[in-house]
């Protein structure tokens, strides 16, 4: 049996040859594909960097000194309304420490422009020009446009308004060659005495929240701008102010999860480019004491890149901030910045000194050259991103012009619009009905002079107006009341208010006084420029008739505000 096998074999043993042949062949062909694919992978990252952004970054990187390197990793406050030794200042500062970034604060557009061009031009990588403008230029730049504060488009339910401020904001950010915007505010303002979020806050909504600040930041990043979200964890439920202290947060970890952090998470899964990580002592999150959420590992390490996975840039928040200097000092509030996971070191007290404090920790191992190497080109990566490897100067010629288009006025006009909101309407007192059959006075508080808010009731129906300073005498208070014994509607604006539960809104005890006493005795419609936690000021609102809250005091929402009270149809407003 077996010889008959292999005789068998032996018969076909010459023509087996070629088979085999063919076979050494493949085999040859298999083991070059796995030694190949074992090259490849080796060096993956050598084949990916041959991107656009990658070539550019890895040029710029190499051609940067360790100290230089380390600078990018920094950007520093500008003002532009400043003379010209404070410019001349902080142009020594960009030359000899090779600063990553500049963000600017109050000025003028011009002059603004004029250092960025002038700065950009000396610098030898380009810097990241920020600007911290929450309501868009306006925040921070005279004869630029303010749009309305996140807590009065909270109250808006047309979301779509929001993508298309964040729209306009990218476009006018771009006219200024401004390359990132650090907003929307997605802090859920839980705690009405906030003294520093509050009306900066889309409202106590987790889900309104995060639907308007997704379309903030798609606004923005749609039109080529970076968005930053903040202020990470969460500093909605504080009663303190992180400039002045270090704000304490008693959530537990599960509420943070399902509360603090939740427009977060959405934000990082549709895209966010970047977060700005707040100075708060959060136990639940890191117990080390005195320590500010923006110097913590476990929150930026552990929570934020590692649990939540986000991968964008990361900003501390202002490092000159009493919320986070009372614990350390400059230098090592940096390098403990570095190591608990941040990217970029924003607004330093001194920068030389802080980077000499890095360098000393590299030196003796503290620190890993690798880890600066790494953020330096991430950097990098997001300045290619903005389109730094192609900037421009910016024009100044039109400059205003461009920056304040009918267009724009009128997108601004439409987001207060909607959101005036009717708190109170007994019986369906407002619109007014024949108002020309009654005796009608407005009083003004916080205003001596005629307000647009006035002029535009006396539109619809002869008035007699009466105003009061914000904090008005009891002789003028009674002067009042017996002047409008003969009339038998009064209709009430509080103006010349504060955002801050700390100033009591700007509502003085005289304002709450008059008020509760004209309740008692005349039909009264209230309307507060204010945010509805000034509401809470007030004793008692029950005979009031109706009460509008207008959010913000200014021509806009004057003039808007006194239409919806005579025409009723323009209440669209919802608590947020």
């Amino acid at each position: 049996m077996c010889s008959q096998n292999m005789s068998n074999f032996a018969g076909i043993k010459s023509n087996d040859l070629m088979y085999k042949t063919i076979f050494l062949r493949n085999l040859t062909s298999v083991l070059l594909f796995i030694l190949t694919l074992i090259h490849f992978t080796a060096y993956s990252d050598t084949f990916f960097s041959s991107s656009p952004d990658s070539l550019w970054v890895d040029s710029v990187y190499r051609s940067m000194s360790p100290d230089e390197r380390i600078g990018q990793l920094f950007m520093i406050r500008a003002f532009s309304g400043r003379d010209k030794i404070y410019n001349d200042e902080l142009t020594e500062i960009i030359k000899n420490n090779h600063v990553g970034g500049v963000c600017f604060f109050k000025g003028s557009p011009v002059n603004q422009a004029n250092l960025t061009n002038y700065w950009q031009a000396i610098s030898k990588v380009p810097l990241l020009i920020a600007i911290d403008g929450e309501w868009g230029l306006g925040m921070r730049l005279d004869s630029t446009i303010s749009f309305p504060r996140q807590m009065t488009l909270g109250a808006i339910t047309d979301d779509s308004l929001i993508y298309k401020m964040g729209t306009e904001i990218a476009r006018e950010c771009h006219l200024m060659n401004i390359d990132m915007n650090f907003s929307p505010v997605v802090d859920i303002n839980s705690n009405p005495a906030n003294p520093v979020i509050n009306i900066r806050s889309f409202g106590e909504n987790k889900f309104n929240v995060t639907r308007k600040s997704l379309m903030y930041m798609n606004g923005l990043q749609d039109h080529g701008l970076l968005a930053t979200a903040k202020h990470f964890p969460g500093h909605g439920d504080t009663d303190t102010d992180s400039h002045l202290t270090l704000p304490l947060i008693n959530h537990s970890a599960e509420e943070i999860d399902t509360l603090d952090l939740y427009p977060f998470k959405q934000l990082i899964n549709n895209g966010l480019s970047s977060i700005m990580v707040a100075h708060l002592f959060v136990p639940s999150l890191d117990s080390t004491k005195n320590t500010a959420s923006s110097l913590s590992y476990p929150v930026i390490t552990g929570l934020l890149r590692n649990k939540l996975g986000f991968n964008g840039l990361i900003f501390t928040d202002a490092l000159d901030m009493n919320g986070v200097t009372k614990y350390s000092e400059p230098g090592k509030i940096e390098l403990k910045a570095l190591e608990a996971g941040n990217d970029i070191l924003l607004l330093p007290q001194d920068v030389q000194t802080a980077i000499c404090e890095i360098e000393q920790a590299i030196d003796s191992g503290k620190l890993s050259r690798k880890l600066i190497e790494d953020k330096c080109k991430k950097i990098l990566h997001y300045k290619y991103i903005a389109g730094l490897a192609n900037s421009k100067r910016i024009d100044t010629q039109n400059l205003f012009k461009e920056l304040n288009l009918p267009e724009s006025q009128l997108l601004c006009q439409h987001l207060y619009e909607p959101a005036i909101t009717l708190v109170k309407n007994q019986n369906g007192f407002l619109p007014i009905q024949w108002p020309d059959t009654l005796k009608i006075a407005t009083v003004i508080i916080g205003d001596t002079l005629s307000t647009v808010f006035q002029q535009m009731l006396e539109n619809y129906s002869p008035l007699t107006h009466f105003n009061l300073p914000e904090n008005p005498s009891k002789e003028k208070t009674d002067n009042l009341l017996a002047k409008l014994s003969d009339f038998n509607l009064v209709i009430a604006g509080i103006v010349d208010t504060h955002p801050s539960p700390v100033k009591n809104f700007g509502i003085s005890r005289q304002t709450i006084a008059l008020i509760d006493t004209l309740q008692k005795h005349k039909k009264l419609v209230l309307d507060i420029f204010a945010i509805p936690y000034s509401l809470n000021s007030f004793k008692g609102l029950s005979n009031i008739e109706a009460i509008a809250v207008s959010y913000q005091d200014n021509p806009v929402t004057q003039n808007l505000s006194a239409q919806a009270i005579l025409e009723g149809f323009l209440f669209r407003g919802s608590y947020p």
